[in-house]
């Protein structure tokens, strides 16, 4: 009796129309220091943005009603009977719903990290094809190559606008929204206003501290959850085109020897995985050159495993570059946000001199830690395919000029002869 072959178990990612989700690796204890910062963060970057959008209301609501933000600002400033009047004020105690579902938070995004980067282990050794493309009447949505950096500037502009960058329009609606709603019963901008025309003392007067600091921690998040997700998703891109290029440009028919028949050029040239490359590809066709003339080969790139995620504390590449940097970031804005209401210049400016100085040193720090020198040697190679094009004579130069346009990072002739 023939048996079935195994049906396929899990989805490393799903491109919807208006928004992407997928498994990634992420070290778990990055993951629960932002549910510290605000519950619910945590769930949002590992993908789990039901729970984690429940569990941002529940902080908001609880916090507000108890007049949580208020009391840290009045403890780490010395005023520490005040503090306990706010958070017992009309004897309602809602700080005591607090703890509970804090806890929750910290510990249900530590464990869904470990379990995701098992399952994301399982999901590349899998390597279940993803469609990265879908389209109707009114929108549509891929998976290309984007720059992180562009994500998270967008998000320090106006958080939010990094998730528009990767697609994720959910995500990126609910971040805008809440953000406004902050900014506005926060009464920030006329603080901001207030601050650059120097009366700092009428800044602190117009600030609504309950709700000014939720915005360290949100401005934070939104920063590096768009850098994490646009890297993510070049990720995934490079895996889908690899497996792409597999199942097209391998043909059983090309041959060892590109010169056996006497009038055969094969040009070889080395490419990072890009949109670009299948262009490339898709041109040389135009010129000619048959399909089974070319063969693009991917170069494996190493499965790390469920330990990737703490490994990525000492990686110095475009994964773990901002996990120490941001998070210090955020730690630092609210603390120059809370002290910032005892200091000369306010809490706007002091936070904002806190985040940059926590990003700053963040980045100091990541320079200082120690990397293997193997590991980061094969992380920093650019080299991810190699394109072989077997061409006529007079195809050759034309070829060439499409590599380059394409951003080829090295071209070789091979099977030229000289008069």
């Amino acid at each position: 009796m023939k048996r079935n072959p195994p049906a396929y178990s899990r989805n490393s990612a799903v491109v919807g129309m208006f928004s992407m989700n997928q498994l990634h690796y992420s070290n778990p204890w990055v993951i629960m220091a932002w549910s510290f910062f605000f519950p619910g963060f945590g769930q949002i970057m590992l993908g789990q943005y039901i729970l984690g959008w429940i569990l941002f209301l529940w902080e908001l609501f609880i916090n507000v009603h108890a007049g949580f933000n208020t009391a840290i600002v009045l403890s780490l400033t010395g005023h520490f009977k005040e503090a306990v009047n706010v958070l017992s004020a009309g004897g309602t105690y809602w700080i005591l719903l607090y703890g509970a579902v804090f806890c929750f938070s910290l510990f249900t995004s530590y464990q869904l990290a470990v379990e995701a980067n098992l399952l994301t282990f399982a999901a590349i050794e899998e390597n279940v094809p993803v469609g990265i493309f879908a389209i109707n009447s009114l929108h549509f949505n891929f998976v290309s190559k984007r720059r992180p950096w562009i994500g998270a500037c967008w998000s320090l502009l106006m958080p939010g606008l990094g998730q528009v960058y990767n697609g994720r329009i959910p995500s990126s609606i609910f971040i805008l929204a809440w953000w406004v709603v902050i900014i506005n019963f926060s009464h920030f901008l006329p603080a901001l206003f207030y601050t650059y025309t120097g009366h700092f003392v009428k800044a602190v007067s117009v600030l609504n501290v309950e709700w000014f600091l939720f915005m360290p921690s949100i401005y934070g998040f939104a920063f590096y959850n768009s850098y994490l997700s646009t890297v993510e998703q070049n990720s995934l891109f490079d895996r889908q085109q690899a497996n792409y290029l597999k199942a097209k440009y391998q043909p059983l028919s090309f041959p060892l020897n590109p010169d056996k028949e006497g009038r055969k050029i094969r040009i070889v040239a080395t490419f990072e995985h890009s949109p670009d490359l299948e262009t490339a590809i898709l041109y040389i066709q135009q010129k000619g050159v048959p399909e089974e003339k070319i063969l693009a080969i991917p170069l494996e790139q190493k499965n790390e495993g469920p330990a990737a995620g703490l490994k990525s504390l000492y990686w110095f590449d475009m994964k773990g570059f901002l996990d120490y940097p941001a998070l210090m970031a955020a730690c630092f804005c609210a603390l120059g946000a809370i002290y910032g209401f005892v200091l000369p210049w306010g809490p706007v400016m002091w936070g904002l001199i806190g985040f940059l100085g926590g990003l700053g040193l963040g980045i100091l720090v990541k320079l200082t830690l120690p990397r293997n020198p193997k590991n980061r040697a094969s992380r920093e190679s650019k080299v991810q395919v190699v394109l072989m094009v077997d061409c006529e004579d007079e195809q050759v130069r034309s070829v060439e000029e499409i590599l380059w346009s394409h951003h080829a990072l090295a071209i070789s002739k091979v099977g030229q002869h000289t008069a």
